[in-house]
């Protein structure tokens, strides 16, 4: 790790850029020269310490001293390194995970850098450099803490002091609810690091959070599966949520029958005026379980958006029993692929017992699709069975909404998930169990099959 002091001198910061100043010299001693145009890029106003991080061979990482995780300054090699278009979040976890690694993985995405720790494989800690992430923010997003309570501990401040100790000794909120806030923060920053789709990665091997935050333990293997379900649940949200300040309003139609108490309750909220900020600060469940309740509502038709045209009354027939039928059939050409593939090669592993643990690892909701399921000798999925698991569980998901017309595209979307889940899970079965080059090959077959159904 190198500090590096930058001195801009201002006849340098108006000198034209030219083919030869996009060339970064790097001295034997370690020292930089970096062109003009990246100087005039900084807009230093002083000379600042910075550290760099070689990514490849190819680019370098500036990042302020004061700005980083302190560990960056402590750590003494960085282990791992690459691309978050080559190697996934996914990947990431899961190769720390099963390599029971401890130390410190920092995710650059251009401004965003996130910040999670493992010891010995599980996660128990994560920061960000957002400030809309500080716990100071989250516990007054989720109602926990009240603007003038945040304000204050703001002007209370000092150096070396915690946040959430000052909140304490303002009295602005208790310890179990501290608690509740610190281990919210922690979750929702892991679980924003699968929207990161380009950026690099570090990871600083034995980097240590630090004694003096609140360590958590969190299963890395739960937070694969919830990661990605939650990105592919906001994308459904957000195509009727436009984000927190969008305000919905009650449709004026009547639940013919008794609603979930959740559910009513957030409809309570709703009137036309209030946003989704302060429906979830008056709901105190955090920003993901909220904007799920108020998606439920919205697909009853119970709530719309202030600019929402008016639902449809007429219900549409089911159409995707047949395209549901094929879906499963292509992801079971990919199954028998993998299962032909690593028998052919030798390789000693149990499906059966694989994919028993994978469903015990699942969502709640790809439990319930594979629920009596069992990869019989052929290692193939029954549609028909997959097909009624979905009817079933979105049948219990509107029980409480009677009247409501089944929604088909949502069981698409539960049988499309479940299989796409196993598939990751297989993927990382096979990285794990085959050399590099031949797992590669084997799963650009697996995406190309599958993208043919």
């Amino acid at each position: 790790m190198l500090t590096v002091p930058l001195a801009v001198a201002p006849r340098e910061m108006e000198m034209q850029s030219g083919p030869s100043d996009r060339v970064l010299d790097v001295e034997r001693d370690g020292s930089l020269t970096l062109p003009p145009w990246t100087l005039a890029q900084l807009r230093l106003l002083r000379p600042e310490p910075f550290l760099v991080l070689a990514d490849g061979s190819h680019a370098v990482h500036l990042i302020r001293a004061g700005s980083g995780p302190p560990a960056l300054l402590q750590a003494e090699r960085i282990t791992l390194q690459g691309s978050l278009e080559g190697f996934g979040i996914a990947d990431l976890f899961s190769l720390l995970n099963m390599s029971r690694r401890s130390g410190m993985l920092l995710l650059i995405s251009e401004q965003i850098q996130k910040t999670v720790w493992f010891r010995q494989g599980e996660i128990v800690f994560a920061a960000t450099n957002r400030p809309e992430e500080r716990l100071g923010q989250v516990l007054y997003r989720t109602g926990k803490l009240s603007l003038e309570g945040l304000l204050d501990a703001e002007r209370h401040l000092a150096p070396g002091k915690r946040f959430g100790a000052v909140l304490l000794e303002r009295g602005h909120l208790d310890a179990p609810t501290l608690a509740w806030g610190v281990k919210y923060q922690v979750e929702e920053i892991i679980y924003s690091v699968f929207r990161l789709t380009h950026g690099s990665f570090f990871f600083l091997d034995g980097a240590a959070a630090g004694t003096d935050l609140g360590q958590l333990s969190i299963d890395t293997n739960s937070v694969l599966m919830e990661g990605y379900q939650r990105v592919d649940e906001l994308g459904l949200i957000a195509e009727h949520i436009r984000g927190r300040d969008t305000v919905l309003r009650p449709t004026g139609r009547r639940p013919e029958g008794k609603l979930h108490e959740q559910l009513l309750r957030v409809l309570g909220l709703v009137d036309g005026s209030t946003t989704v900020a302060e429906i979830i600060r008056g709901t105190g469940w955090g920003e993901f379980n909220t904007f799920k309740a108020l998606y439920k509502l919205i697909q009853a038709r119970l709530v719309e958006s202030t600019d929402a045209p008016a639902p449809a009354t007429t219900p549409r027939e089911d159409p995707l029993v047949d395209e549901l039928t094929a879906l499963v059939e292509t992801r079971n050409r990919a199954f028998l692929l993998l299962r032909d593939v690593l028998r052919a090669k030798s390789v000693d592993v149990d499906l059966q017992r694989a994919f028993d643990l994978f469903v015990r690892n699942a969502s709640d909701a790809t439990r319930a699709v594979f629920q009596g399921v069992v990869l019989g000798a052929g290692r193939r999925f029954d549609p028909g069975q997959l097909i009624d698991n979905a009817s079933h569980l979105l049948l219990l998901e509107t029980a409480s909404l009677a009247g409501t017309q089944l929604p088909t595209v949502r069981r698409r979307e539960l049988v499309d998930r479940a299989l796409s889940e196993w598939t990751t899970f297989q993927i990382l079965l096979v990285r794990n169990l085959l050399p590099e080059a031949e797992a590669r090959e084997l799963i650009s077959y697996v995406r190309a099959i599958e993208q043919s159904g």
